[in-house]
């Protein structure tokens, strides 16, 4: 016995209405199921990314920690070598990522303007 002639033997022998809604309500759960592994998939996915991204700020803040240290209100320059470091730091684990040009651009930025000579603030 093929589908076909099944669904015409459940057509013909029953109400047409419950019918419909029987076959209604079956393709909607299969499209339900289809969608809430899609969900599982697109949530996997995030979770590998932020694993990856809290690994790279783990070993950078590692790396930078000296640099970081010396940042404080008195020293902006070493809050500018820290953020370089950084950059640096994450460009170095992630050379591809969207965000290269921008880690580039702070790398650049934080090497000329650390050295510069009145980056500390005057006492009030």
């Amino acid at each position: 016995m093929t589908w076909r002639t099944m669904l015409v033997k459940l057509f013909s022998g029953s109400n047409f209405l419950l019918v419909a809604l029987l076959l209604l309500g079956c393709t909607i759960m299969g499209w339900q199921i289809e969608v809430a592994s899609q969900e599982m998939v697109g949530k996997a996915a995030l979770l590998i990314e932020n694993q990856k991204i809290l690994r790279i700020d783990r070993i950078c803040n590692r790396q930078c920690a000296k640099l970081q240290a010396t940042c404080n209100g008195k020293n902006i320059a070493g809050c500018i070598r820290a953020s370089a470091c950084t950059c640096a730091c994450d460009l170095q684990q992630e050379p591809n990522s969207p965000s290269a040009d921008s880690l580039r651009q702070c790398v650049r930025y934080g090497t000329v303007h650390s050295q510069a000579p009145n980056l500390r603030i005057p006492k009030s």
